[in-house]
């Protein structure tokens, strides 16, 4: 009886660390959770390895659109992870595009900076959010 319990406790270490070394929880989260959770770290590492231009940390709004309706749900459901400012001089623009490729499904994101005072944009980024698989 002891050796059965030593087993199944290994055997529940073992699949715990599997879970959290490669994040399969994730996998099971319906799509608009994977898209906040995937948004949210990908905006981090954005921001982590600078390779936002210096209006990110002054923007006064963001004009959120997309493809498909159920992404705009999606984007409610975030409740956008992008700090404002009051005073900010900059709009982000941000598409999303739902896309579907072989098998697997993602939001590619366009991010375009626009001067409030000017009109003009200054600096744009696209990212590649990949979310799941379509059976």
């Amino acid at each position: 009886m002891r050796g059965f319990f030593i087993v199944i406790l290994s055997l529940t270490i073992v699949a715990a660390t599997l879970v959290a070394a490669f994040d399969m929880d994730y996998w099971l989260l319906p799509p608009k959770q994977k898209f906040a959770h995937s948004w949210r770290a990908d905006l981090a590492l954005l921001e982590k390895t600078k390779h936002f231009p210096e209006a990110w940390k002054n923007l006064k709004e963001i004009e959120f659109t997309s493809n498909e309706s159920f992404v705009d749900e999606w984007y409610k459901f975030t409740h956008s992870p992008i700090a404002l400012h009051k005073n900010g001089k900059f709009k982000l623009q941000v598409l999303a595009v739902h896309q579907i490729y072989e098998n697997r499904y993602g939001v590619l994101l366009q991010y375009n900076w626009i001067d409030l005072a000017t009109g003009n944009t200054v600096g744009e980024i696209g990212r590649t959010l990949k979310l799941g698989i379509v059976y």
